[in-house]
């Protein structure tokens, strides 16, 4: 789980598809925002339990979820940027690229959105219906 009731999987298919909207409409890169959305919380460990390194897990899973990516997947600059700076502003330095800001906000409203329950059941419908599920 990641927040409330919603999945970690869950959470990063609205970060990516909210971001894949809103940087489509003002022109960005869509597709690394949607990528760089769908990795950003990939840390692959139940943060509510056990951690694999000592501090708070809001300021190193990012880098944690970073090298993961790097791991499996080839990934650009602005993908890296996405990834490694979504925590911003509890990590630093500040996003590089419009993308990594975009899915930054994404990231906390949808995060505001699942903790508190709001509008859940909607975007749940939306999605499973747009992927197939």
């Amino acid at each position: 789980m990641q927040h409330g009731k919603v999945t970690c999987l869950e959470h990063c298919l609205y970060v990516s598809y909210y971001s894949y909207l809103v940087c489509r409409r003002l022109g960005f890169d869509y597709r690394s925002a949607a990528r760089g959305g769908l990795l950003h919380d990939f840390f692959l460990y139940d943060w509510h339990k056990d951690k694999p390194y000592k501090g708070l897990h809001g300021l190193k899973h990012p880098y944690v979820a970073l090298e993961n990516a790097n791991k499996y997947f080839r990934l650009n600059k602005l993908e890296k940027d996405i990834i490694s700076k979504h925590m911003w502003p509890l990590t630093f330095p500040f996003p590089r690229y419009w993308e990594s800001l975009i899915v930054n906000f994404m990231d906390k409203c949808c995060a505001f959105k699942e903790t508190f329950s709001i509008g859940r059941g909607r975007s749940i419908i939306r999605l499973q219906s747009l992927l197939s599920i």
